[in-house]
């Protein structure tokens, strides 16, 4: 008989319980999980009878569906995105309704409108050495504080996307995690539209007082650049102020951006591309002088290419106005900028060619007329002037034909 090993029938006995019990774990939480999704099925089966799309009595699958669904998650958006608190899927998983993830882009429209009266205060902090924004921001202007506010209220969804691409180091990981956490894009554009606004307002002003479109396009965005920089430094600093260096790395910030925008927008125009600085200044799109392809491209890589340079210096004159290493961020900022652009262009192309579209209809509605009045009267000056706006010799034979048709006409 052999002998009885008491240890190695005691271990497998400990192992076997111990497989027992994680077995039992297993279902339990197999349980609870089915459970769960029950639950959440349930509960998706009540919203569902409560939604609009129920009381219209529309297929919440179909297109129609669709839209009534979106519509009303746009209304509601921003009051929900003030809601703190966000719904589980059947796996315990955090996530976000459709109402607050829309609400993230009013979040982003405000931290927009925040910083127009931010880099106002920048320039006035400019010419005074920082005492105009230390003065502000004791009698209580903190914007920095408002915007911080703001991020806290956005979706964890969107609250990660943004650390992951804000903590992104080098230029090509900065674009990895982008295109990993694409939803930084549109929220990086609609915080860059107001500033953006004020600039222009800032060159057409310029313009006014009789400088030249281009040159006012881009000082306006020198101004604005200026001024955000001014802010943004001077919050770092210990005391609140801004010493000369800094003062001087600010103004070298909007004197950087307005001659990349000035060599930008040249060229884009010189190319048939516009540019929306030049736009917003002329208050007009301008008429297209390229296919919609060509102005696509060349209008995203043209922004692309100026905000990529723009961001880089921006921050690298950032880091020597805090003392801080010289590449510190530059790679994170240059590649958001050179996304931010060529997301910019597209829309700026688009609007262009919406905007031909509509003149070319409105100017055969005008020629329409022209040449109904000349078959009422006679009267062909209009068409058969080659310095008149609706010169055409070939309807005005048609109008001749047509009033002379209406003459013998009893």
């Amino acid at each position: 008989m052999s002998n009885f090993d008491i240890d190695a029938y005691l271990a497998n006995r400990v192992d076997a319980d111990n497989k027992l019990v994680q077995l039992q774990q297993a279902s339990a939480r197999k349980i609870a999980d089915l459970e769960a999704k029950r639950a959440h099925n349930a509960k998706i089966e009540e919203d569902n009878k409560q939604s609009l799309v129920n009381t219209l009595g529309v297929n919440p699958d179909g297109f129609t569906g669709g839209l009534v669904n979106l519509g009303a998650a746009t209304a509601a958006g921003f009051s929900d995105s003030l809601d703190p608190t966000v719904h589980t899927d059947y796996s315990g998983n955090k996530t976000s309704s459709i109402q607050r993830r829309v609400g993230d882009v009013g979040i982003s429209a405000l931290k927009s409108a925040i910083a127009v009266p931010e880099m106002a205060v920048g320039l006035a902090s400019l010419v005074s050495g920082g005492a105009a924004g230390k003065y502000l921001e004791e009698a209580g202007f903190r914007p920095e504080e408002a915007k911080a506010f703001l991020d806290s209220l956005r979706t964890h969804e969107q609250k990660a996307a943004s650390q992951k691409v804000g903590g992104a180091e080098g230029f090509w990981n900065t674009l990895g995690e982008i295109a990993d956490n694409p939803s930084v894009v549109p929220h990086a554009l609609v915080e860059s539209l107001f500033p953006m606004l004020a600039g222009g307002l800032a060159g057409r002003g310029l313009a006014a007082l009789g400088a030249g479109v281009r040159g006012a396009a881009a000082a306006g965005e020198g101004l604005t650049m200026a001024g955000s920089a001014a802010e943004q430094i001077r919050q770092n600093t210990d005391d609140g102020r801004l010493s000369f260096k800094q003062s001087l790395a600010a103004a070298g910030t909007g004197l950087l951006g307005a001659g990349v925008a000035r060599l930008s927008g040249a060229a884009s125009t010189r190319m048939g591309l516009g540019d929306i600085d030049q736009a917003i200044v002329e208050g007009s799109l301008g008429a297209p002088q390229r296919g919609l392809l060509t102005r696509t491209v060349g209008s995203s890589f043209m922004e692309g290419g100026e905000e990529t340079t723009q961001s880089a210096g921006e921050q690298v004159l950032q880091n020597v106005a805090l003392d801080k290493e010289l590449t510190e961020g530059v790679g994170n900022a240059s590649a958001m900028g050179l996304v931010t652009g060529l997301a910019m262009g597209t829309p700026m192309a688009l609007a262009k060619g919406v905007g031909e579209v509509a003149e070319k209809a409105n100017e055969k509605k005008i020629l329409r007329n022209v040449v109904d009045e000349a078959i009422k009267t006679g009267d062909l000056s209009s068409l058969i002037d080659p310095d008149s706006p609706t010169y055409a010799p070939s309807r005005a034979i048609g109008a001749l034909i047509g009033n002379t048709q209406a003459a013998k006409t009893p």
